[in-house]
């Protein structure tokens, strides 16, 4: 795989320190990789978008790039093999202070009734000592790195093409109250946070921040806090809306 060679913006509107995936067996310290933006998206009648990556560290990093199909199944998220979308470079070699352009980028024409769902998956690739004997020290201290970022590929508008594409989600409360199940049956995702379940006199947080996706066409359950719920409306901030809006009632099943 060939690297890509290392270019620079003209600036950025937001990036993302992405949570990093590390099991140490020594501390040591860790390389910081920027990304941005943290929400990508490729529009409609676009081939493809743009990915940036900033090596905050002070060592040279090496990142690998792929594109994973995301689903939705059985309330689990399943990630897959997929040539749809691929990352170009898929290897680079980013150096401190050095800022990295990705491109991902859509080969053939894909359906766009309903908006496809994808994770970037960028992984740093162990540094391998230049001395041997470095080569038992850097063992040691040898670590993988993990950011997932996720990617949506827009779906066409409405019919009269002015209708924007919407999430529709609704709920139920299964398992007898214990889980809330919410079901998007729009064409595009759902990003949930500060979710809270109106149950009578009382509201019940289902978790604060981030409570997760639901992708288009897909079904997600999160347990309820506490005491089961009877009945309740359910009310969170939806694609990053900075007020709550009613998603409607929590029907028992």
């Amino acid at each position: 795989m060939a690297m890509g060679e290392a270019k620079s913006p003209k600036g950025f509107a937001a990036f993302l320190v992405a949570s990093a995936l590390a099991v140490l067996p020594l501390r040591a310290p860790a390389a910081t990789v920027m990304i941005w933006p943290i929400d990508p998206v490729i529009g409609e009648g676009r081939g493809g978008t743009e990915l940036w990556l900033e090596n905050r560290g002070a060592a040279d990093v090496v990142l690998q790039i792929r594109v994973m199909r995301w689903t939705q199944e059985a309330g689990s998220d399943v990630h897959s093999d997929q040539d749809e979308v691929l990352a170009s470079p898929p290897m680079v070699k980013v150096g401190p202070g050095v800022r990295q352009l990705v491109r991902l980028v859509a080969g053939e024409p894909l359906p766009r009734d309903r908006e496809r769902a994808y994770r970037v998956i960028v992984d740093e690739i162990p540094a391998v000592a230049d001395r041997p004997e470095e080569m038992q020290t850097a063992t040691a201290l040898r670590f993988r790195m993990r950011y997932s970022i996720p990617l949506f590929l827009a779906p066409e508008k409405g019919k009269d093409k002015r209708e924007p594409a919407m999430p529709q989600v609704s709920c139920r409360l299964i398992d007898q109250g214990r889980t809330v199940q919410l079901a998007n049956s729009g064409s595009m995702h759902a990003r949930l946070a500060d979710a809270v379940l109106d149950a009578g006199q009382e509201t019940v947080p289902i978790a604060p921040g981030l409570l997760g996706y639901v992708l288009a066409g897909s079904t997600m359950e999160w347990a309820v806090p506490g005491k089961p719920a009877t009945t309740g409306a359910l009310r969170a901030k939806v694609n990053g809306d900075a007020k709550q809006v009613a998603l409607g009632a929590c029907k028992p099943i």
